[in-house]
């Protein structure tokens, strides 16, 4: 499908961290633009598609089909076995028992490993099909919304995760706030999202080095052309300072960074030695100098 036919509506939005219109554009691909905000520094995508025009390219990006759920639900079940029992035991160092919100949850692979775990377990997710396999297919208590319209009661959760979400949302920072109001007190908010400084940086080499480009085509299933920065369904791009910053402003004191655990990888020999190298280094970056070059922000933060 050619993207130039893929008419989207679009909307102006202030920095979703301070509320200003002093973002200057750093970086435009496939006809988006980011901003970084002159006064906080966070960069996020401006203009951005309307909420009806995110849903409706979310909808065309996913076939629910039958056959294409049995695919998709299958290479969930084998790519994240391994990454869902990191983070199974990762937040058992934190806390081994409790209530536990996972909002975004999908199909409910990791909320069923926690429950296996001892944990009481609820999850969120805004697409309906998902949710419906979690419930019929998992008994899991999912709902179909998003955090903030689930109204949970004021100080429910013992944790709260959200991996890979916060990129996405046009108002992040109601998400956090919501989250840090339904954590009782020593309650826990364990996240991942991409880090953008280490995602624009390998942009620029790209643009240098086309040869070393990693995203090639269109991203799968979709009519736009792949990018380092997954315009146009990532509209909020942290770091380590603009992530801490936002917690912060929703009421959070105590936030700890993490390099999460290397994946195994499937047969790709180099790229696999290369990954893991990779991770050695960020990890030596991290634990001897401070440094977070990972690729993916780890976070975990806890309301006292």
């Amino acid at each position: 499908m050619d993207e130039k036919k893929i008419t989207l509506d679009m909307e102006k939005r202030k920095c979703p961290l301070c509320n200003t219109e002093s973002g200057r554009i750093i970086y435009a691909e496939c006809g988006f633009s980011l901003r970084a905000c002159v006064d906080c520094s966070f960069i996020y995508m401006d203009p951005i598609p309307t909420f009806l025009a995110l849903q409706k390219i979310y909808d065309d990006k996913c076939d629910f089909s039958d056959e294409v759920m049995k695919r998709a639900i299958k290479g969930l079940e084998d790519w994240g076995r391994e990454l869902f029992y990191d983070r199974v035991q990762a937040l058992k160092k934190y806390k081994d028992k409790g209530k536990v919100l996972d909002v975004g949850c999908n199909f409910g692979f990791f909320l069923k490993m926690l429950e296996n775990a001892g944990y009481e377990v609820y999850g969120t997710d805004i697409s309906e099909p998902v949710v419906r396999y979690a419930q019929k297919n998992m008994g899991l208590k999912v709902i179909n919304s998003t955090i903030c319209e689930a109204k949970f009661p004021a100080e429910y959760f013992d944790i709260v995760t959200m991996f890979d979400v916060l990129e996405h949302l046009s108002d992040p920072f109601s998400d956090i706030a919501e989250v840090y109001r339904i954590l009782k007190k020593g309650g826990l908010f364990l996240l991942t999202v991409p880090n953008s400084g280490v995602h624009l940086l390998k942009s620029k080499i790209v643009s240098l080095l086309p040869f070393l480009k990693y995203y090639k085509g269109n991203f799968t299933g979709t009519p736009f052309k792949a990018n380092e920065m997954g315009l146009p369904y990532h509209i909020n791009h942290f770091t380590p300072k603009t992530i801490r910053k936002m917690l912060m402003k929703a009421g959070f004191k105590k936030i700890d960074f993490d390099i999460a655990k290397d994946r195994k990888y499937d047969g790709r020999i180099i790229r696999g030695c290369l990954r893991k190298l990779y991770g050695f280094i960020t990890r030596v970056a991290f634990k001897f100098f401070g440094l977070y070059i990972a690729s993916e922000l780890s976070v975990c933060a806890t309301k006292e």
